[in-house]
């Protein structure tokens, strides 16, 4: 779950179409237990996977015991204080304590091994003990989002035989009574109240107190967005943009934290009195789902600039950049039966792939919320160094034994299978040549194994950042990048530190599904179009940026090759997108021409954002054979009429596209 470390947003919902269905717990009507996030069969069943090494719970589990998170590997020092005073930063402690109490309630339930019991029920008794007021001008964030996860692994821990003695549940139980919900009580708007909703449901659940319950969920199921209601608050019910998140101006982070708010209060309301929110308004939070989901990946959508405070446009700020919520949600609405009405939450899902536990926010969902085994692959990973140097894949060598880094264009070449071995341990394949990465040489590392022992496990280190290291099982070296590309065995520091973009079955960032099509193509920087000057027939004329004007000589037919290459061909013309001369060096110049089948005519398109398989995308030049030539508009003109070129991959706006139907 990751609504624990997210600025939450509000939920809202129209009386209009109330039914039993969606009112409020009766009285004398129970609350199940285990409730809130994690209910006893799907724990049950997530355990079972583990258990017997059932994809993608066998994955997933051991991402979850490799992390390097505090807390995960049951060792905890809980950090509780008597007054929390937020007016304004966020407490990682407090984070940290919250999710090392859920992450080890979880442990329990899956192995029975008590430390791991132990050590959250140390968390909950040290907080309830010992805080005694929450303050500032942030109080109801701090007390909602802060301690959202302690209060889902009090959940688990009290109802798994873990022994938490009744006087302990006890002081708990008036924790979040006398000193959470006065806090959370007088919800609000957006973030605050969905949050401060959400929280008083849990503490209705967890303390039985329907009344409690009742006014946190009726907030979301009412009217009024001033107490954050799902329809016509968080989420617009206009027709033509039905789904769109009222914080969708601000960024794209705080609209995703809006569904966060969303999909928690969905699953607490069904797995504890089975109120269906999943459901409601006419699938509501399915639109906003795929809402956010489809502007993020690249896509258009209507904007209602009616709905809320907001401004004229949707905003672009951290588009493409996906929180850890999207398999809670599309395994929800596949239980529904909804599954095939929600392909761009589905896409955001499958180009995630495994979460990781981070300060970020969540990292559990494919572990928890999966609802049946998939002929899920092995993973496949690229790795891109982000220490020093920088920018640098890790590839096996198509044919050869050396594995060396290569640019930052990920293709089949640089790609590895992770082979997870069951003992805490991993090996990496390469696809480029099927044999394994060892790790026990005091030089540059080979892959010349076709089979995985001792020599070539590796333990993947995750530093807890969103990178990764990889330390060799038998000298604890870490795989590090020479300034010539070389991967040689160094000490573990913080240089020695790779990015993980896993891939299921697909290369990741690299778009293959693009072949017929027909796209315009809009630079980030200007707002301009690809265009062909003048709409040239001709041979040799200048392809430039334009204010997009529908034009055909604006629009471009994609024909996917082989391997993620592309030929770009002009509507208008029929020419070809094409690098002058075919030269391979900066700064050379983009025209038309007719097909040559060269690889100064093939274009491998990749999604900026590698990780989140969505967004912006570059166009890599496969006339040069190192991958290092980008697309762009030079100098960051803002100007009608220059001419494109082609650059070294700088992650400049100026380099980034958005592709659309015309």
């Amino acid at each position: 779950m990751s609504m624990h470390l997210m600025i939450k947003k509000a939920v809202v919902v129209s009386a209009l179409l109330l039914m039993p269905l969606f009112g409020a717990v009766q009285a004398g009507q129970a609350f199940t237990h285990p409730g809130l996030l994690n209910n006893a069969g799907d724990l049950n069943r997530d355990k079972a996977g583990i258990a017997a090494g059932t994809e993608p719970w066998r994955s997933a589990w051991e991402r979850l015991q490799n992390s390097s998170y505090p807390g995960v590997n049951g060792t905890y020092t809980p950090s509780a204080i008597a007054t929390v005073t937020d007016t304004g930063s966020r407490s990682e402690t407090i984070l940290r304590d919250s999710e090392a109490a859920y992450v080890n309630a979880i442990e329990y339930w899956m192995t029975g091994n008590i430390t791991y019991a132990n050590t959250s029920i140390k968390i909950l008794n040290a907080w309830a003990s010992t805080c005694t007021l929450i303050n500032g001008s942030n109080a109801q964030l701090a007390a909602n989002v802060d301690f959202f996860d302690m209060v889902n692994a009090a959940e688990i821990i009290r109802y798994s035989n873990a022994g938490w003695s009744s006087a302990n549940v006890t002081t708990f139980q008036n924790f979040l009574t006398n000193v959470i919900y006065p806090v959370v009580s007088p919800s609000g708007w957006d973030s605050w109240g969905g949050g401060a909703n959400t929280m008083m449901m849990m503490i209705g659940v967890f303390n039985n107190n329907q009344t409690i319950y009742n006014q946190g969920y009726n907030n979301f199921i009412g009217t009024n967005d001033a107490l954050a209601c799902f329809a016509g608050g968080m989420y617009d019910i206009n027709s033509d943009s039905f789904g769109q998140e009222a914080d969708s101006w601000r960024d794209q982070g705080h609209p995703q934290l809006g569904l966060d708010i969303g999909v928690s209060a969905a699953e607490i309301a069904l797995n504890s009195s089975g109120q269906n929110l999943w459901t409601f308004h006419s699938n509501l939070l399915l639109a906003a789902f795929e809402y956010t989901a489809k502007y993020n990946l690249g896509h258009g959508v209507t904007w209602d600039n009616t709905f809320g405070t907001t401004p004229t446009i949707i905003s672009q700020a951290s588009r493409g950049k996906f929180w850890p919520i999207y398999a809670l949600a599309l395994n929800g609405f596949q239980r529904e039966g909804l599954g095939s009405s929600c392909p761009y939450t589905t896409q955001v899902v499958n180009a995630e792939g495994i979460e990781t536990l981070t300060d970020q926010g969540g990292g559990l969902g494919t572990l928890l919320y999966t609802q049946a085994s998939t002929a899920r692959p092995t993973p496949q990973y690229a790795m891109l160094a982000t220490g020093s140097p920088a920018g640098y894949v890790m590839a096996g060598n198509n044919g050869a034994n050396a594995v060396t880094a290569t640019s930052p264009c990920i293709r089949n070449l640089e790609t590895f299978d992770e082979v997870i071995l069951g003992n805490g341990y991993s090996a990496l394949k390469s696809t480029a040549n099927g044999e394994y990465l060892t790790t026990n040489g005091t030089s540059a590392y080979t892959a010349n194994s076709t089979t995985a022992g001792t020599d070539q496990e590796v333990k993947v280190a995750d530093l807890g950042n969103g990178t990764y290291q990889f330390n060799s099982a038998v000298n604890g070296q870490t795989v590090a990048v020479q300034s010539n590309g070389t991967l040689v065995p160094d000490s573990p520091d913080g240089d020695n530190q790779f990015s993980i973009y896993s891939v299921g079955s697909t290369v990741p960032g690299v778009i293959t599904n693009l072949g017929g099509n027909t796209y315009k193509m809009i630079n980030d920087n200007s707002g301009y179009a690809i265009d062909v000057s003048g709409a040239s027939l001709s041979n040799g004329a200048v392809v430039d940026q334009w204010a997009y004007d529908s034009g055909s000589n604006q629009k471009w037919i994609f024909t996917n090759t082989a391997n993620g290459l592309y030929t770009i061909k002009n509507v208008n013309s029929g020419l070809m997108l094409d690098v002058v001369g075919g030269s391979g060096s900066e700064g050379t110049l983009i025209d038309q021409w007719q097909s040559t089948g060269s690889a100064n005519q093939l274009w491998v398109p990749q999604y900026v954002n590698y990780a989140d398989g969505g967004g912006f995308v570059n166009f890599f030049s496969a006339n040069d054979p190192a991958n290092l030539n980008i697309l762009e508009v030079p100098n960051n003109s803002t100007t009608e009429g220059t001419q494109l070129d082609q650059w070294l991959a700088l992650g400049g706006t100026n380099q980034w596209w958005t592709m659309e139907a015309p």
